[in-house]
């Protein structure tokens, strides 16, 4: 299962001498419309105890996948 407005980036960090580090951003796109959007459900996680302190596009389930903890979810079809 998985969420509808799930947008998985990858990004590389180049490393001096080694391989670069590859890691995976889960961002979520109904944050992304708007600000007051992405203030909304910052708050409603937030008072769950699921986001931290600062307001960013990324999904603090996604990588669990826990997706009963967020009242937002809606499963991709």
């Amino acid at each position: 299962m998985r969420c509808k407005y799930l947008e998985i980036k990858t990004e590389s960090t180049p490393l001096i001498g080694e391989e670069p580090y590859i890691s995976k951003l889960y961002n979520c796109t109904l944050k992304m419309r708007s600000k007051q959007k992405q203030v909304e459900i910052y708050q409603q996680l937030f008072e769950k105890g699921l986001e931290g302190s600062f307001i960013t596009d990324r999904c603090p389930i996604a990588a669990k996948g826990n997706w009963n903890d967020c009242p937002f979810f809606e499963v991709d079809k």
